[in-house]
């Protein structure tokens, strides 16, 4: 039986992976918006499930590496990929590119040529190659590691959202609690065993009676670097913005405000797909593999045909 329905019911593992394919958004790779579109979802749902579009980490690096290593060279970028064992992307760069070593990455790969140029999809490619986890295949983080990007640059490089949860902590105590001094911090952060910000903190030689306030301010290079390890929710057994929030008393309510928008990430795949189910009950994953083919998403079709072989072709 190839409804929609019941393929969505009784597969959740290639309902996984047919959404790690087609959630990203990047750049001139067809992902769920044109699938939806070409299913006639209506454009006001396709609108409401944007939020929860996946990123690219792999795009978010080229982006870093604009402004902080502008004079990064192809070269030093293909030898970068052979220390890293990702000798399968250099053709990407030599043939299908036609890059040459003296080439700047800025120019080649991150400022976005105009289609049909062959390295206008560049970014794209690598991003594809890059951005999955994998036991054995290094990635965008070993490929940023290795051009000497700070870990502590990558964990922000690989968060979901751009929201500062523990920027919003910060404003909220500035305007709740504007007494709050710096010495209660420290005891808070003493408290959630944060000896690491405490030092933070002492390096700069402030004031334990200082207002909160004043020191941690919007912007501040301080609040960023609090921010960059409080928000990290990746790390098991270290404790974060949530439990610094409890340990200063601030309401629950308010606390589940500071949560990321995409803590319980929604799949825009799978919600597409479940709608298209309701709307249209007929719909079979046959329709589903002709809208991809329609916009050209040949490894979303390979998914289908893995998991069921019978359908392709129908």
């Amino acid at each position: 039986e190839s409804k929609l329905t019941h393929i969505l019911r009784g597969n959740p593992e290639f309902m996984e992976q047919l959404s790690l394919c087609l959630d990203r958004d990047v750049r001139l790779i067809p992902n769920w918006k044109h699938l939806a579109s070409k299913l006639e979802v209506e454009v006001d749902v396709i609108k409401r499930l944007e939020q929860y579009g996946d990123f690219s980490p792999t795009v978010r690096l080229f982006s870093f590496l604009e402004t902080s290593k502008p004079d990064l060279t192809i070269k030093e970028l293909k030898e970068t990929m052979l220390e890293i064992g990702r000798n399968d992307l250099l053709s990407l760069l030599t043939t299908e590119g036609d890059c040459t070593d003296s080439e700047k990455v800025i120019d080649v790969i991150t400022k976005p040529s105009k289609a049909p140029s062959p390295r206008a999809g560049i970014l794209d490619e690598l991003a594809l190659a890059l951005d999955g986890r994998s036991l054995v295949l290094s990635n965008w983080y070993t490929l940023a590691i290795k051009l000497g990007v700070q870990r502590i640059t990558c964990w922000t490089l690989e968060r979901r959202s751009a929201e500062n949860p523990t920027g919003r902590l910060f404003q909220y105590l500035a305007t709740s609690c504007p007494q709050l001094t710096l010495r209660s911090l420290k005891e808070a952060l003493d408290s959630i065993e944060r000896r690491d910000l405490m030092d933070v903190l002492k390096n700069k030689n402030l004031e334990d009676d200082a207002l909160l306030k004043d020191v941690i301010t919007p912007g501040s290079e301080l609040l960023e670097r609090i921010s960059q390890e409080l928000n990290r929710d990746d790390n098991i057994g270290v404790k974060n913005y949530i439990h610094l929030a409890c340990k200063l008393e601030v309401p629950a309510d308010v606390r589940r405000e500071f949560a990321d928008i995409n803590e319980c990430r929604k799949s825009p795949t799978k919600e597409v797909l479940e709608w298209v189910a309701a709307r249209f009950p007929e719909t079979t994953l046959s329709d589903v593999a002709k809208a991809l083919e329609e916009i050209q998403r040949k490894d979303a079709i390979q998914i289908i045909s893995r998991h069921f072989p019978d359908i392709i072709g129908e």
